[in-house]
């Protein structure tokens, strides 16, 4: 019985550090995103993420995203954000679901949009004109 209880404790020792291994690693995802249509790319970090996305018909084209080494899953998100932004796309968030746009579509949402991420509230504007007198 005494072999048993020595057998068994080994066998723990062995298989624990593989399981937190594994839990550490499945934090991180490598990213190898070449010349990738952007809609394929979008509905990867989606799921990695497990965020919900809305396509403007208008997103079309391809993105580059590679990472040299394994990143950490939060990170993807900001990551596609930078990509579709040099494309000049914008992400429209709000009711459970991340919008993409053509940024030159919707100026004034993707503003108030960023103001909004920066934590700035647009609670209206005016036009100002200047009097000749």
């Amino acid at each position: 019985m005494h072999i048993f209880r020595i057998a068994f404790a080994a066998l723990c020792l062995l298989i624990l550090p593989s399981v937190f291994a594994a839990d550490a690693n499945d934090d991180k995802v490598t990213l190898n995103f070449v010349n990738a249509d952007i809609e394929a790319v979008v509905k990867s970090i989606g799921q990695i993420t497990g965020r919900n996305f809305l396509l403007d018909p208008r997103v079309k084209g391809t993105v580059n995203i590679v990472s040299a080494s394994p990143i950490p899953r939060e990170l993807t998100y900001q990551i596609l954000l930078s990509a579709l932004r040099l494309q000049g796309f914008a992400a429209i968030e709000g009711a459970g679901v991340t919008k993409i746009v053509y940024e030159q579509a919707y100026p004034d949402r993707v503003a108030s949009a960023l103001l909004a991420e920066a934590g700035v509230a647009l609670v209206g504007y005016a036009t100002l004109e200047a009097s000749r007198t």
